[in-house]
């Protein structure tokens, strides 16, 4: 159920699974983390993301960067 839960999406490489998080300090995002795995036909990559700033240190920003990471890891 939990590994249903995490599901983000499936590209022909792997799929993805992950939970993100944001802290709002003084109504601005302070501290974005993403955590989870993606699944190949080899193998499992267990990743964590956490990204820290003054502004838009979102959830979603480590999301994009993660992805990015691993899309040049995971992508023929």
């Amino acid at each position: 159920a939990v590994k249903n839960a995490l599901f983000l999406y499936e590209t022909d490489t792997y799929s993805l699974y992950g939970k993100t998080g944001t802290g709002i300090i003084d109504n601005r995002e302070q501290n974005g983390w993403f955590v989870g795995f993606a699944v190949t036909a080899d193998n499992t990559y267990v990743f964590t993301a956490n990204i820290q700033g003054k502004d838009f240190a979102s959830g979603t920003a480590a999301v994009r960067i993660t992805e990015a990471i691993l899309k040049k890891i995971l992508v023929p």
